[in-house]
């Protein structure tokens, strides 16, 4: 997961491309920041 100020398109699919399983910039929306995390964790979970 990332946290990051880069918002640009070309930014964020590089983090895609990067394998990052969610991307969340700044500032951060706490709700989405929470939607994410439990989104990552689920897949974490389900893999293992």
């Amino acid at each position: 997961m990332a946290v990051t100020a880069s918002a640009m398109t070309k930014d964020i699919q590089r983090m895609v491309d990067a394998g990052f399983d969610g991307i969340e910039t700044k500032p951060i929306n706490i709700r989405n920041f929470l939607v994410i995390v439990a989104e990552v964790l689920k897949k974490k979970s389900i893999a293992t």
